[in-house]
């Protein structure tokens, strides 16, 4: 029988990309513009933001030229008492802000969610909570950036010096 090979390109991961202080549970990590910490209203903890008019973000790390080209997906609990005011967002430092859909004004929790397909320049991935004017309430818990695709691949090397898994990026037929 014919064999394939096959050559394999690995990126060496040593520490997953993430955000800090998901839950909101305490005034740092967030670049705070227009929110303030509050026990009024929360999802899960003790704490969420309070933006009465404006936008927080925060830039997820740390950042690794692998997620260029790739998908991110942030969400986000958003509580708010008026239709069309919350919402979220992530852009790559190239691309134009991408933003999830509005928040329905339910005076409700309700999972806010938006994808971006990072440009093959991405210089970050940055992950805004908005409350877009008006006088609306918008309360914003538990954040989550989805970097999963991160282990979609078996690990197929390990590398116990440098305390790193290989996860092949892509494979090309060579024979």
């Amino acid at each position: 029988p014919k064999s394939t090979l096959f050559k394999l390109q690995f990126t060496a991961v040593t520490s997953p990309t993430t955000l800090q202080n998901t839950g909101f549970e305490t005034a740092t990590d967030w670049t705070m513009t227009g929110s303030i910490l509050t026990s009024d209203q929360k999802h899960g903890g003790t704490n969420s933001f309070y933006i009465g008019d404006g936008i927080d973000y925060q830039d997820a790390a740390p950042w690794t030229i692998w997620w260029q080209g790739r998908v991110a997906t942030f969400t986000c609990w958003v509580w708010a008492n008026t239709a069309n005011r919350g919402r979220i967002g992530l852009d790559d430092g190239v691309v134009a802000t991408t933003y999830s859909s509005y928040n329905t004004g339910v005076s409700a929790w309700e999972n806010l969610s938006v994808s971006l397909t990072l440009d093959s320049a991405a210089t970050r991935i940055r992950c805004y909570i908005n409350n877009n004017g008006g006088t609306a309430n918008c309360y914003f818990d538990d954040a989550t950036l989805n970097n999963s695709s991160l282990y979609l691949h078996t690990p197929v090397l390990l590398n116990y010096q440098q305390k790193a898994v290989l996860y092949p990026d892509q494979r090309e037929i060579i024979a």
